[in-house]
Parts: C-alpha cells; sequence; structure tokens
C-alpha cells in the first residue's frame, strides 16, 4: 500500500536486514522485537489498521524472514513477498512492480529471483503471467540452487489465487516437478512443494483430478510417515484439499491413510504420524469437516509446534475464546482449558475440533484426563453428546469413553454430570457409528464400578445393547458383545436383567457363527453371566452354549480357548446337569490338552474347568483320568505359577 507522504514510505531493504538480524539472535522475546522493527518504519496512523486487518502478519513474516537469503540485494526482493502478504498486495505501487517486470524481461542475473517476486505479488499483468509460470516451473527442475528451488516453489503457490491461475500452472507442467519434489527434495523444498500441490487442488475438480492420478496420494501420506511436523503438516491440508469436490478421490485418501495407520501399528516413534493419519481419516468422512478454516491447524500448532508456535497460537485461541458474546466463564491459558471453553462456547467446526483433540489427548494419559475434569470438561461433552449435531454427538460420546478408561473417579464424574441417560439415548436412536462410540463409552463406565452398572440397566441400556449384537455391523457387534460382558461382571442384577432381554441366544450365536474377536467377547461375556448365578448358567446351556465352547477350546485361536476354558468352568459350577453336558460334548480331553500344553493362561483356566466338572462327579473324575488328566496336573503343582498350583491342587484333591 502506498503512503499519502513519501518521506513514510517503508523502507523495504532496512527493516528486512533487522529483522534477519533479530531471528539470527534468537532472542526469547523475539516477536516484541519483531514488532518494534516494523513500527519503526511503518506510518504510525496506519499501524494499528494494518496489524488488525492481517491477523498472524506478523508469524508470516518471521517465517519468510528465516527463510530469506543473506545477501542485502535478495533481501529487498523477498521483502516484496513479506509485504505483500502483510498488505494483500497493495504495498508495491504499479511503478515499483513494473521496475520488477523490467527486471524479468531483461538478461540480469537477478532475473530468477524478479520470477519469484512476481510470484509473491500474484502477478498482476496477464501479457507475462504465463512466461513467469513457466519460468517458476523451471526453476523447479533445474538442477542446483535449492534456495531458488524452495523459494519458486512457495512463489507458484501464491501465483495460484483463483481457479484460472491454479490451471494455468497445471498446464505448464507443475504437477510432476513439484511431486518430484515432494519425493526427493529437501526438507524445505518437500513441505514447501507440498503446501503447493495443495494450493493447486483448491476449487478445482480438474486439478484434484490430474494432482491425484500423478500418484500424489502415495506421496502425499509417505511424506507424512517419514516427514518433519511441518511436512506432515503441509501434506495432511494438501491432503484435505485434494478430497474437497471429488468422493472417489476422498475414498482412497482414506483408504491409502488407513493402511499407512496399520503399518505403523504400535511404533512408538511413528505416534505423531499415526494420530495424523487417523484424523485425515476420521475428518475426511464427515461433512462437517469441509472447509474447516484455520481452527484446526491452530490447534495443532498449540499442541505440537515449536515454542513460539505453542506460545502465539495459543494466545490468539485463547483471545478468541474469550471473545464470544454472553459468554462469562473464564478460562485458564492453557491448551486443554482452551479446548474446553471452545466445547462449550465455539462454533459447529470448533466444538467439533475441540472434542476429538480432548479424546485424543486423553487416550492413554490419565494426568490429563484428570487436567480435563478438573477444568469443566465433562458437563459440555455431555451436553454435546444430548445436544450436539451428528458429528459432535459422536465425537463427545468416544471423549467420555477416552475420559472414562482405567479411572473411577472420572466414570463417577461422568455419571454424577447425568452422562448415562444421554449416552443410552445415543446407543438406541444414534446412527451407525454413533451407536457404537456409545456404547463403548458405557462399556468402560461400566467396568469395575457397580453404581453405575445398575444405572445404565434403570436407563434402559440392555435392550439397545442386545440389538447392537443382532446388527449386521461386524464392528457393532462386537462392541455390543464386550459391553455385555462388561455390565455382567460382579453384578446378578444385570446378569438377569441380560437373560430376560434376550441377550444369551445372540451371545451363543457369535460365539458359534462370529468373527474371531467376536468369539471371544461373547465367550468372555457368557462366562460373566454365568458367574455366581445358576439362573444363567441353565439358560446358557438351553440356549446351546456348551458346544460351541467346547469347539472353542479345542480348535480355537489362543484367546479363544483361554475364555472358553474359563467359562466352561464357571458352567460346571455348582451346576451338576452342565458338569454331565461338557463331558457329553467331548470337553474333557481338549482341556486335558491345554493343561499339559498350553500357555499359563490356558493351563489355568484348563485345571480351574478340571477342577469345576470333578466336583462331586464319579463319572468324570474318571473320564479326566482316562484322558491322562493326572499328570500333567501334578506337574502343574509342582511347577505351575501360584495360580496354576493353587487350580492344580483343587483339581487333585477333588480327583483323589
Amino acid at each position: 500500500m502506498c503512503c499519502f507522504d513519501p518521506k513514510q514510505r517503508l523502507n523495504i531493504v532496512s527493516v528486512v536486514v533487522r529483522l534477519k538480524a533479530i531471528v539470527k539472535r534468537r532472542d526469547t522475546n523475539r516477536r516484541r522485537l519483531l514488532q518494534t522493527a516494523f513500527k519503526s518504519d511503518t506510518p504510525a496512523d496506519r499501524e494499528n489498521e494494518r496489524m488488525d486487518a492481517h491477523t498472524g502478519g506478523l508469524d508470516t513474516l518471521l517465517q519468510l524472514v528465516q527463510s530469506g537469503v543473506a545477501s542485502r540485494q535478495n533481501a529487498a526482493t523477498y521483502a516484496m513477498q513479506t509485504f505483500s502478504t502483510l498488505t494483500q498486495g497493495n504495498v508495491l505501487t504499479e511503478q515499483e512492480v513494473l521496475q520488477v517486470v523490467k527486471l524479468f524481461l531483461s538478461d540480469d542475473a537477478k532475473q530468477d529471483w524478479a520470477a519469484i517476486a512476481l510470484g509473491y505479488v500474484n502477478c498482476p499483468y496477464s501479457a507475462i503471467r504465463a512466461d513467469v509460470t513457466s519460468w517458476l516451473v523451471g526453476l523447479i527442475k533445474r538442477e542446483g540452487d535449492g534456495l531458488l528451488k524452495s523459494e519458486a516453489i512457495r512463489a507458484i503457490g501464491y501465483l495460484a489465487s483463483d481457479e484460472t491461475r491454479r490451471t494455468l500452472i497445471v498446464s505448464h507442467g507443475a504437477i510432476p516437478a513439484l511431486l518430484e519434489m515432494v519425493r526427493v527434495g529437501s526438507d524445505t523444498e518437500q513441505a514447501g512443494a507440498a503446501r503447493t500441490l495443495g494450493c493447486l487442488a483448491i476449487g478445482c475438480e480438474q486439478n484434484q483430478v490430474a494432482i491425484a492420478d500423478a500418484g500424489a496420494i502415495d506421496a502425499l501420506v509417505s511424506l507424512i510417515v517419514r516427514g518433519t511436523y511441518q511436512q506432515r503438516i503441509e501434506g495432511g491440508l494438501a491432503l484435505r484439499r485434494l478430497a474437497e469436490e471429488d468422493v472417489k478421490i476422498e475414498e482412497i485418501i482414506r483408504d491409502t491413510c488407513w493402511m499407512a495407520n496399520c503399518d505403523i501399528g504400535d511404533d512408538p516413534t511413528q505416534r505423531d504420524a499415526a494420530r495424523m493419519l487417523r484424523e485425515i481419516y476420521d475428518t475426511l468422512g464427515e461433512d462437517e469437516s469441509k472447509d474447516k478454516g484455520p481452527f484446526p491447524a491452530l490447534v495443532d500448532l498449540m499442541l505440537y509446534g515449536d515454542d513460539q508456535q505453542k506460545n502465539e497460537s495459543q494466545t490468539v485461541l485463547y483471545a478468541r475464546g474469550h471473545d464470544r458474546k454472553n459468554d462469562r466463564v473464564k478460562f485458564a491459558l492453557d491448551p486443554v482449558s482452551i479446548l474446553i471453553a471452545f466445547v462449550r462456547v465455539g462454533t459447529a467446526e470448533e466444538k467439533l475440533e475441540s472434542e476429538r483433540v480432548l479424546g485424543r489427548l486423553a487416550d492413554d494419559n490419565d494426568a490429563i484426563r484428570v487436567t480435563i475434569v478438573q477444568n469443566g470438561g465433562i458437563a459440555p461433552l455431555v451436553a454435546l453428546v444430548r445436544n450436539g449435531t451428528d458429528s459432535q454427538k459422536e465425537k463427545a460420546a468416544e471423549a467420555l469413553g477416552l475420559l472414562a478408561a482405567v479411572n473411577d473417579d472420572i466414570r463417577i464424574a461422568i455419571n454424577q454430570e447425568g452422562g448415562i441417560a444421554p449416552l443410552v439415548a445415543l446407543m438406541r436412536d444414534g446412527r451407525g457409528s454413533q451407536s457404537e462410540k456409545a456404547a463403548e463409552a458405557l462399556s468402560r463406565l461400566a467396568d469395575g464400578n457397580d453404581a453405575i452398572r445398575i444405572t445404565i440397566v434403570r436407563e434402559g441400556g440392555i435392550a439397545p445393547l442386545v440389538a447392537m449384537v443382532l446388527d449386521e455391523s461386524d464392528t457393532h457387534t462386537e462392541m455390543a458383545a464386550f459391553a455385555l460382558g462388561r455390565l455382567a461382571a460382579g453384578n446378578d442384577a444385570t446378569r438377569l436383567a441380560i437373560a430376560r432381554e434376550g441377550g444369551i441366544a445372540p451371545l451363543e450365536a457369535l460365539v458359534r457363527y462370529g468373527t474371531d474377536s467376536q468369539k471371544v467377547n461373547a465367550a468372555v461375556a457368557l462366562g460373566r453371566l454365568a458367574k455366581g448365578n445358576d439362573v444363567t448358567r441353565i439358560a446358557i446351556a438351553q440356549e446351546g452354549g456348551i458346544a460351541p465352547l467346547v469347539a472353542l477350546v479345542r480348535d480355537g485361536t489362543n484367546s479363544q480357548k483361554v475364555k472358553a476354558a474359563e467359562t466352561l468352568g464357571r458352567l460346571a459350577a455348582g451346576n451338576d446337569a452342565n458338569r454331565i453336558a461338557i463331558a457329553q460334548e467331548g470337553g474333557i480331553a481338549p482341556l486335558v490338552a491345554l493343561v499339559q500344553d498350553g500357555t499359563n493362561s490356558q493351563k489355568e483356566n484348563a485345571t480351574y474347568a478340571l477342577d469345576r466338572l470333578a466336583d462331586d462327579n464319579d463319572a468324570n473324575r474318571i473320564a479326566i483320568a482316562q484322558e491322562g488328566g493326572i499328570a500333567p496336573l501334578v506337574a502343574l503343582v509342582q511347577d505351575g505359577t501360584n495360580s496354576q498350583k493353587e487350580n492344580a491342587t483343587y483339581a487333585l484333591d477333588r480327583l483323589a
């Protein structure tokens, strides 16, 4: 923007040189010094207007100065970009831009930098725009100067300001050149190329298809897996922009991210990459994830940026969270408090992102779980489960489930905030993954807490869980069986309620016909239903539950054998009809085999089952001896673990 008084015009070179010196000094308070340097060469009556109009402009300026060249001459060229960013292209007068055009059309050695400068100011002259574009793409392809490449990549991103210009850039061969930089460039080149590919994809389905067809999805996902923090941010943003207009591209991106996340597995060195891949997978499937704006990026910087990025983004979000009409609730200047505030008073998009991040932070971190509760995070999450949008309900339920994991005080707090009823309602009335997340949250709330189990039953939670066991979705069925097992643990009232609601028959069917993990969860649930309750033991046997459990002991996976053996022992406890039925179904021989050759857990549960089968039943005692059960029991008494020794001793006493 041109100043009214020529004497007050910005001295571009002096500002940039001073700013470069500040960056090199690594001052802890460099933001304040940066503002001072900016003010010293800016007309006082226009400074506030510029700063208010361009939130974050100083941060952009600092980044650009850090990536500048050493010489004073080229610093002037960078300033064209710098102040273009701050004033939306209005810093340079027409005469000044024409001087840069003249430099570009000359044979001077600065022709490369002139092209970059014209890219920075979005080349306002259509007559040379194609030439500038071609020159910049050529700089990317050229062997040699990495600094020129990285700045040309950035300049192309600035040049891609509308669909027409983005199409022009692609027509000059930018996509393969940028992809080559994503794959083999320097760290700066890779991050910049990912960013520019994302810019070319904005609002232009033709470009999105061309970029995807060129192999960008695999390259960008690979960048997230192996790259630096900044490369991951830029790669993730580019993938989201690629998915904006084309459902097929979105599906490919989600599938690729999912497979990459599975390949990472539990590698502790790849947690950030796995987190980002999961977020892309989750958010691309949600309508409310479109056009999300800057909020997720600010949150990501607040949590994972460098020290300066964390401080500045936290300050911006804190101010933004307080700037809400009719909100008198004050909160602390820390990430968790800020996120909770946005769950309470944010826009729909801000609420969704904040609850998603709170859930992620709470996962496997009990200290953060406690912090969220202490800062009042439960109530707004419960409110979203009750009255939020579809996506908000799902993410709030997921966050409450993650908060409830392994912390009984938090389970009690969620119950006290009225969280059970809306979770039951969401499980009953929700669609798709809403029901699954609500069931998962309820299962975690019920874990080890009898009062909450009773509350879930009272709120009508059993019937929708039984219905979910019959669902066509494998994941819904698996989670429902798991939740019923949690509810049945240690509570006769809930065991009887599950039986009354018809829960035993579908669990028996899962043991027989389910997937491997469904069989495990169903076997566990039946075992907990049978523990200490003869009514449910009889019901399980009458529903045909013994035969498929014996089959799992004989031919199941290791975990299936462990759980099925335990459940058979509980069915045999105190019920002679079940003892006889287990023997008739051929259950003794595979149990003896587990005692002899099984894993430690299998041996422990199999000895328990044989002990129960031998109790007050001569026919079973004889059968156990005939199957060779005595010798491995004696061996466990001598060399087994403490629990194996205890169970084997009881079994041998009954066999004597």
